[in-house]
């Protein structure tokens, strides 16, 4: 019998009982659901060792495995002297046991057919929460479980299942270390933020879904001299909240610059992402990519008014995307300056709600017809004094 993680991407292995690998020229291997393909890969014979062919599978080949499905598996090959072979199709069975996958042939010996070895992480040097207890049933409550997996020097692997949380996971003093939850769901019911991120650098956090109905999604904050978050990426599928999805906010001497953000949808809340900064350092550097606006208020804020003499500046924003339910794309207040918004989706300037103190904020999408331009052609204009600009003044808006 053997084993594939939640949530992991596999290693294949397939045994080769009928042909011998110095014969072997290349193959391809095949997993079929009913008629449909769910895999299919090419190997040569530098893939082989021990008469087995091994491959690590790409993030865009994770195998997705139900257990109410039958599944079947196949491998082709040919030899050197061009002679061709098929295994038959074999019956594959899917078992469910809450914390990982078995996989194995139904009526053969799987160590005489196929093998699908747990993922190619080398989990030994990760923490998970299921060692210290979690469920991931979207039922038990997984809050200290993930926190100690946190708190255990090591990074994290949270596979596939849903973590049910009441008090918000606290990533602190992080340096050079991930979470891998690519697959995972987070389910909040706190009134804050479900993560919050602090003295962070060179982090990666990927999470698939966060879900937050009476509070916020992820927190980066700073409140101190010695606190800040540097060089943290941060990935998600989507974000579901009450309050701001993302939310960045500096205070006293903290600080937060050169940060990404990997979307993403922002599913509901106020605003996809609120920077506010109180702090005595400028908050610059973030870059945005791929967040879709759909059932947030606002997609964007950047809010410097309560910042003593400093601003928010050098923020990127790329491939935005627009539902419909929202009424801003951007809204600023305080000095916000040397920003870029460019996004495939047509801009209105009604959608900026900016800030006098706005300034020097490229802004570039097609414009079709709002504005008296080719209908190819693109806008490159730039937010001054508050105001969307053309590229010269005698570019006129149309209302429609």
């Amino acid at each position: 019998m053997v084993t594939i993680a939640l949530g992991t991407t596999p290693t294949i292995l397939i045994n080769l009982n009928t042909v011998s690998p110095e014969n072997f020229v290349i193959a391809d291997l095949t997993i079929k659901k009913g008629r449909d393909i769910v895999l299919t890969r090419n190997i040569d014979t530098a893939s082989i060792e021990d008469s087995q062919i091994s491959w690590k599978l790409t993030q865009k080949e994770t195998l997705k495995l139900t257990t109410i499905a039958s599944y079947k598996i196949m491998c082709n090959w040919v030899t050197a002297d061009g002679t061709r072979g098929i295994t038959k199709e074999t019956d594959l069975r899917v078992i469910d046991n809450h914390e990982n996958w078995e996989l194995y042939p139904s009526d053969v010996d799987p160590d005489e057919d196929i093998t699908i070895q747990t993922d190619p992480l080398n989990l030994d040097a990760y923490a998970t929460p299921q060692m210290y207890g979690a469920r991931a049933d979207g039922y038990a409550d997984d809050t200290e479980a993930i926190q100690q997996a946190i708190d255990s020097g090591k990074s994290v692997y949270l596979s596939a299942g849903v973590y049910k949380i009441t008090n918000p996971l606290v990533i602190t003093d992080k340096h050079f270390w991930n979470l891998h939850g690519e697959d995972a769901t987070i389910t909040y019911s706190g009134t804050g933020y479900a993560l919050r991120i602090l003295n962070a650098t060179h982090c990666r956090i990927s999470i698939g879904m966060i879900t937050a109905l009476q509070g916020g999604g992820v927190e980066f904050y700073s409140d101190s001299i010695n606190s800040w978050n540097q060089y943290v990426t941060l990935a998600f599928e989507g974000i579901r909240c009450a309050t701001d999805c993302i939310h960045v906010e500096t205070a006293d001497e903290g600080w937060c610059n050169e940060n990404r953000i990997h979307g993403g949808r922002f599913i509901a809340g106020i605003n996809g992402v609120n920077v506010v900064s109180r702090s005595q350092h400028t908050i610059n550097g973030w870059k945005f990519y791929d967040c879709g606006i759909e059932g947030v208020t606002t997609g964007f804020v950047f809010d410097a008014a309560e910042a003593e003499e400093t601003a928010i500046c050098n923020m990127v924003i790329c491939n935005s995307r627009y539902g419909e339910s929202f009424e801003k794309v951007l809204r600023t207040a305080g000095l916000v300056f040397d920003c870029k918004w460019t996004a495939p989706t047509l801009v209105i300037p009604s959608l900026f709600d900016c800030s006098e103190q706005t300034t020097r904020v490229e802004v570039e999408s097609p414009i079709s017809y709002y504005w008296r331009l080719p209908s190819n052609a693109w806008h490159r204009g730039c937010i001054i004094n508050g105001k969307l600009m053309g590229e010269t003044t005698s570019y006129e808006e149309v209302i429609v």
